[in-house]
């Protein structure tokens, strides 16, 4: 899975040495999902943070950034500089389709081991109550219903993934977001040994997916749309399976 708030830290720590010779830590670089739209998708204060450092004023030490992200990355439709200095980064419609064509790579893989391991020492089950459970269990038996009904009428999710360069709207986007955070997710649990933000996790997506599914009628989308959202909550299912049953409990496929 693609970590693209990772893909900014590493571009940005490469153009800082580049720059100024300056080696900063990349857990140091603080890239953030936006709260508005209009603010695009990812935003960092990392021409802030450094102005002092590279003796350079905010927006032109941004603007020097940004001039070389736009050298290095081909995923991005716009990077803006905005007062104080902030960065913003607006995604390509196309990129967000690549972020959900995904396979663990080794730290991934390896992290999903440490999990377990870490899961065993926690009685992790015992801290949630019956409503999170069935709220969880039933938004995986929920998405396994909807994709079992396309996939009898010839759409499938293996199908759809050749599709995402559907301009996906603001809500989708959220949910993109969160589902690619999944890795860190789970690397942020491993270092504070806090298994339980897997739950948080867990609820939040599937949160994003009740108020989803309540705002969508599925039979009223068009063939493009239909293929982003089948993508979309099959990925968020694989996530709340995982979860479930590594804290041992059933994920059915209907209730």
């Amino acid at each position: 899975m693609q970590d693209i708030r990772q893909k900014i830290k590493k571009s940005i720590k490469e153009i800082l040495l580049f720059l100024f010779q300056y080696e900063m830590p990349i857990e140091s670089i603080q890239v953030e999902s936006t709260k508005k739209e209009e603010h695009g998708d990812y935003t960092t204060n990392i021409a802030l943070y450094m102005s002092k450092i590279c003796k350079e004023k905010p927006m032109d030490l941004g603007k020097k950034i940004l001039n070389e992200m736009e050298k290095k990355e081909n995923i991005f439709k716009k990077i803006e500089i905005v007062n104080p200095g902030f960065i913003n980064f607006f995604l390509e419609a196309d990129g967000w389709g690549t972020l959900l064509n995904f396979k663990d790579d080794d730290e991934a893989t390896l992290n999903k081991i440490h999990l377990k391991k870490l899961l065993k020492g926690y009685n992790i089950k015992s801290k949630l109550t019956l409503n999170e459970i069935e709220s969880a269990q039933y938004v995986h038996s929920r998405i396994c219903s909807i994709i079992k009904i396309f996939e009898e009428e010839g759409i499938s999710v293996q199908g759809s993934q050749d599709t995402m360069n559907y301009e996906v709207d603001h809500f989708e986007k959220r949910m993109i977001k969160k589902i690619i955070d999944y890795p860190c997710v789970i690397k942020q649990a491993i270092a504070c040994e806090k298994p339980d933000e897997m739950i948080t996790y867990m609820l939040e997506l599937s949160g994003l997916f009740y108020q989803f599914h309540e705002r969508t009628f599925f039979r009223k989308l068009d063939k493009n749309r239909l293929s982003v959202t089948l993508n979309i909550i099959d990925h968020i299912r694989i996530m709340i399976k995982e979860i479930l049953n590594n804290v041992e409990i059933d994920a059915p496929n209907k209730m």
